[in-house]
């Protein structure tokens, strides 16, 4: 017997098909993707609370990814609504973290919290009055990360507290409550003591710091735990910077040379490492007497722990205290750099690298082929390693900065090399610092040769055509073409007008990365102010006109982009000069509408353009300009799509 329409109906509609026919996936995802009425429910806010009272019902009866939300909009509304979030969302979103249950809740509140005190100006005890017993509380959790978190936002907070809150809270803790059985405390309460010294020692009068904590401070340098003693060598820094030379020189230096020659690696590396950092305040007298006697006798002994660390910090030493360093021992130092800057081991070569800018700019133009650091820096630009190439390319800028007018002389056969790098992370390394370089080549006056210059500026331009034809590498050649802007600097108005305008115009034209385009127009306009030549000059005016009369309606655009950068940028005299302020203007009756609208977005600059300081007793006058625009305004093709701009 055949099957009715009505036993084929009830086939379709019947539920159990449809199960049969969807996977087990198919069927949990559609469980996920279709709420609930009671699951929207708990997702929905009503839309007349205001923006606190949403954050405290979101806080009460919210979901994680909610609270979350809260928590991340927490640094904008202590910032813009203070009082009010101090005074009723704080205080509720402290007392409910407690018993929060997602981890992730109770660490990102810490860590926007502290963020948010470290960038906030002092004076916020309103803040910290409600964080502070909060991430006591806190700190009691066994979780490690969650107490981490909390310890950093108490830190924070030693800033911001009031006086008594310091003398009742932090002190004591700073101080071993007394100083009874400090030792026989845990390493990570004593951890934590070392860092509660450090912050105290900005905010605590600096002849009562001596008086009471000063010797806790001494006593931890000396802890039997490493991690103490290595948390001491950052806390030490901190102290010295408070408490000023005379008491860094009496009290902390010693201390310093005690943990430099630690028996756990790390402590020694962390006092080489935080006492470098306090060179900056250091006197010629101190390192004279502390600083280059160290760094001699580490030279001499090359202890293993120190290796890499000393390679890091040489250049700082030798900048920072050349002066102080007898003229018979700096061939000593500079033996020490260049044997470990060409050693088999890759690493330090690595960390020699980026030192070579220090020493160059210690050593200054006069000195610096005394010894012999033009060969050198050739063996390191010529070095196997890619990564030792890219450190010294990342520095090359600051290298020819401290060389001034002998930098083209010293560095251009590096230079080159970088720039014909068979590597091209190397040149990406160093393309975005070119404009610079060759401004410092500029001050040298050997930079005028029109054949080294020629040289220079054809390998330059090989470079943009590699770059140009590789079409995932548009972010390093939009960084190179805005090195362009540098050109006028260095290269002939000739040498520009002939090889560099022409190609500016062809990536206008060809280039269809937005990003190159954008960069280009900024060259344009800047190569059209700096050009000294007339001639030169009307050339590129010309071209920038042509677009404005281009049959495509997207040359006539980038025409519009070009002149908007120069009414930015530029004095109307000089967009008058150039005849680009009435060639704007005259696009008001282009075909295309979107060409109009652009137009009409410019209009507000325009108008703000015409806008000189009246005369003193003189009202705003007519112009011509501003007739013209009045008149582009009143058109009927343009009223409807003026008011973009207006």
């Amino acid at each position: 017997m055949m099957a009715t329409d009505e036993d084929w109906d009830g086939a379709l509609i019947d539920s159990s098909l449809d199960d049969d026919i969807k996977g087990t996936d198919e069927i949990k995802l559609t469980s996920r993707l279709y709420k609930t009425a009671d699951e929207i429910a708990r997702f929905t806010v009503e839309e007349g609370l205001g923006e606190i009272e949403r954050a405290i019902y979101l806080i009460c009866h919210g979901v994680s990814v909610q609270k979350m939300s809260v928590i991340h909009s927490l640094p904008r509304l202590l910032t813009e609504r203070n009082r009010d979030c101090t005074a009723r969302l704080l205080p509720l979103l402290l007392e409910r973290i407690t018993t929060d249950q997602s981890h992730q809740v109770r660490v990102s509140l810490a860590h926007v919290l502290s963020d948010w005190m470290r960038k906030a100006a002092s004076g916020q005890p309103e803040v910290a009055q409600w964080v502070v017993p909060a991430a006591k509380r806190m700190m009691l959790s066994k979780d490690e990360a969650t107490v981490e978190a909390w310890a950093d936002l108490q830190i924070a907070c030693v800033q911001h507290v009031p006086r008594e809150t310091l003398e009742a809270e932090f002190i004591p803790v700073a101080n071993g409550a007394g100083g009874a059985g400090v030792l026989a405390q845990p390493v990570q309460t004593r951890i934590w003591m070392c860092r509660v010294l450090g912050a105290l020692a900005g905010r605590v009068d600096p002849d009562t710091y001596r008086a009471v904590l000063l010797q806790r401070a001494k006593e931890f340098c000396q802890d039997t735990d490493g991690e103490v003693r290595t948390c001491m060598c950052r806390q030490l820094n901190l102290i010295a910077r408070a408490l000023g030379l005379e008491t860094t020189k009496e009290e902390l230096l010693k201390e310093y040379q005690e943990l430099m020659i630690d028996e756990e690696d790390t402590v020694a590396e962390n006092a080489l490492y935080w006492v470098m950092e306090l060179s900056s305040i250091l006197d010629a007298a101190t390192k004279t007497e502390f600083l280059v006697p160290l760094w001699r006798r580490i030279c001499e002994e090359r202890p293993d722990a120190l290796i890499e660390t000393m390679l890091a910090q040489f250049g700082t030493f030798f900048k920072s205290s050349f002066d102080q360093i007898p003229d018979g021992e700096k061939r000593v130092f500079l033996s020490f750099y260049h044997r470990f800057s060409t050693d088999r081991d890759e690493s330090y070569r690595i960390a020699c690298a980026p030192n070579f800018s220090s020493i160059a700019s210690a050593v200054g133009p006069g000195l610096y082929d005394t010894f012999k650091l033009d060969r050198q820096l050739q063996t390191m630009v010529n070095d196997s390693s890619i990564e030792v190439r890219k450190r010294v390319a990342a520095s090359l800028h600051t290298i020819a900065q401290a060389l001034r007018s002998s930098s083209q002389r010293l560095l251009r056969s590096a230079f080159l090399t970088l720039l014909g790098d068979s590597d091209r992370s190397v040149f990406a390394t160093l393309c975005s610092n070119i404009g610079a370089i060759l401004t410092h080549f500029s001050s040298d006056p050997t930079s005028r040769s029109i054949v080294l210059s020629d040289e220079l500026l054809f390998l330059l331009l090989r470079k943009e055509r590699e770059w140009a034809a590789d079409a995932f590498g548009w972010r390093t050649h939009r960084e190179l073409v805005l090195q362009f802007k540098a050109f006028p600097d260095f290269f002939s108005s000739h040498q520009i007008s002939e090889h560099c305008v022409p190609l500016l115009f062809k990536l206008l034209h060809e280039n269809t990365a937005l990003p190159v385009k954008k960069a280009v127009i900024k060259v344009v306009c800047n190569v059209l102010k700096k050009m000294r030549g007339g001639e030169e000059r009307n050339s590129i005016r010309r071209q920038i006109v042509e677009l404005k009369e281009a049959a495509s309606y997207g040359k006539r655009i980038l025409f519009l982009k070009l002149s908007k950068h120069m009414m930015k940028h530029f004095s109307l005299r000089f967009i008058k000069e150039q005849g680009l302020f009435d060639a704007t203007l005259d696009l008001h009756k282009d075909p295309v509408p979107n060409v109009r609208l652009r137009l009409a977005k410019m209009l507000r600059t325009l108008r703000m353009l015409l806008r000189p300081p009246p005369a003193p007793g003189k009202p705003f006058g007519p112009t011509e300009e501003k007739c013209k625009i009045v008149r582009i305004i009143q058109s009927p093709q343009q009223k409807l799509i003026v008011m973009f701009g207006l």
